[in-house]
């Protein structure tokens, strides 16, 4: 206890060293109170950290196919339908998709893989920052403790009963060393909290890019999965058309020989672009096409109307339209029904005496190719060719395209010649 009255007392009792002793209580009371464990880190938001997961934003990779362009190849071209022209179109532009595809799937898979490799590296930096930040939190504590222990007010107010430490500013200047000691190891204690919780948050920000990169990169396989698929709808598509024109050039040879030529150079053209793109009509089991044209029909339902056999069904129009033609000056002819018998015997010979062979193997598999029975409409007798109807600007083609629709009879516009029921 002080003495407070005016006699003479302790020498740390004077009213000098009274003065000191209120300066250490001070310094002490600043010390203990930067001893407490910082409240939390600076946040990302006021110290702004290094940025794994930007490079994510900045470095976006060539656009996505989307879903609707993906649906371009059945919703564009009906395959059946289409030119010569449109049908070489669609093959380029499917093998320059898939090839796009292909790169954009690429490239996707390399930043996600780059950002996965930078996540794992900023996850570990987080954990070894994590675990310094612990095992010093656990030296600091014992050091707050020990402090208040063991307070260092008592090695101070040894020193100051001595009785060589008679100057003030000496003693000020030794509870400034320590309680500037203090606030150091404080100091580097918050730092290193806060470079744990930096650590954390570029780990958690490399993360998330590395879950975006790895979705663009589900999402660009998924593109070109699609696309895959699409070709091999075009590989089945194609097959029909052109499994379609090897029966009518059979029959068209009997009727317009250059017609049939023409269409088989067609024939070849494409198949030849299909094979060079990629895209190889028969050659799988997904482009084996079971499309055909209908049931067969006996001899019983097939009639004839003006030199041409058709299906009982369309005879009356047939005559409609003939009659109609003459009229306006342009007689027409043709050829309309034929039994599948033939293609069958082609068949055989071309492609295998089996059921399978002859029925089911796809054309393109047989030598020469040659189309299975039951796909034209002319086996159902419910299409006709007409004879000088080989281009658009004859006055046959000319006259059905202005009138055939009222008789029911529809054009396939990859083949002027060829009217049908459905214009296939």
């Amino acid at each position: 206890m002080f003495r407070m009255d005016s006699g003479p007392g302790p020498l740390w009792c004077t009213p000098t060293r009274r003065r000191s002793v209120a300066v250490v209580v001070t310094v002490l009371l600043v010390v203990l109170a930067l001893a407490s464990p910082p409240g939390g880190a600076q946040t990302s938001a006021d110290s702004p950290s290094p940025s794994i997961g930007s490079q994510s934003d900045s470095q976006s990779g060539p656009p996505v196919t989307t879903p609707g362009q993906r649906a371009r190849t059945e919703a564009e071209i009906d395959l059946t339908r289409a030119s010569q022209e449109q049908v070489l179109n669609e093959i380029e532009r499917l093998r320059t998709q898939i090839a796009d595809q292909g790169a954009v799937a690429d490239a996707a898979r390399s930043r996600a893989a780059a950002a996965a490799a930078a996540s794992a590296e900023a996850q570990g930096r987080a954990d070894v920052a994590a675990a310094n930040a612990m095992r010093n939190r656990s030296q600091f504590q014992s050091y707050v403790t020990e402090s208040f222990i063991r307070p260092p007010s008592q090695e101070l107010l040894t020193l100051l009963a001595v009785s060589a430490v008679r100057d003030d500013s000496h003693v000020v200047g030794m509870v400034r060393s320590v309680a500037e000691g203090r606030q150091r190891r404080v100091e580097a204690f918050a730092a290193e909290q806060r470079d744990a919780e930096t650590a954390r948050d570029t780990a958690e920000r490399a993360r998330a890019a590395a879950d975006s990169e790895r979705g663009a990169a589900e999402r660009a396989q998924a593109d070109l999965e699609q696309g895959v698929r699409d070709q091999q709808a075009l590989a089945a598509a194609l097959e029909d058309r052109l499994e379609r024109q090897l029966a009518e050039i059979e029959a068209l040879r009997e009727l317009d020989e250059q017609a049939a030529q023409e269409l088989a150079e067609a024939q070849a053209a494409a198949r030849a672009a299909a094979t060079a793109a990629g895209v190889s009509p028969g050659q799988s089991a997904g482009a084996i096409s079971t499309v055909a044209a209908g049931p067969p029909v006996g001899p019983g339902e097939i009639t004839t109307v003006r030199g041409i056999p058709i299906h009982q069904s369309i005879a009356a129009n047939l005559e409609a339209l003939l009659a109609a033609a003459a009229a306006d000056g342009v007689p027409l002819s043709g050829s309309g029904y034929r039994s599948s018998d033939r293609q069958v015997q082609l068949r055989r010979a071309h492609c295998g005496a089996t059921p399978f062979d002859v029925y089911e193997k796809p054309s393109s598999q047989c030598s020469p190719p040659t189309a299975r029975p039951g796909r034209s409409m002319h086996e159902r007798g419910l299409a006709v060719d007409f004879r000088n109807c080989s281009v658009r600007t004859t006055a046959c083609y000319r006259w059905l395209a202005a009138n055939a629709a009222r008789y029911g009879l529809l054009n396939l516009p990859s083949e002027p010649w060829h009217w049908s029921v459905n214009g296939r």
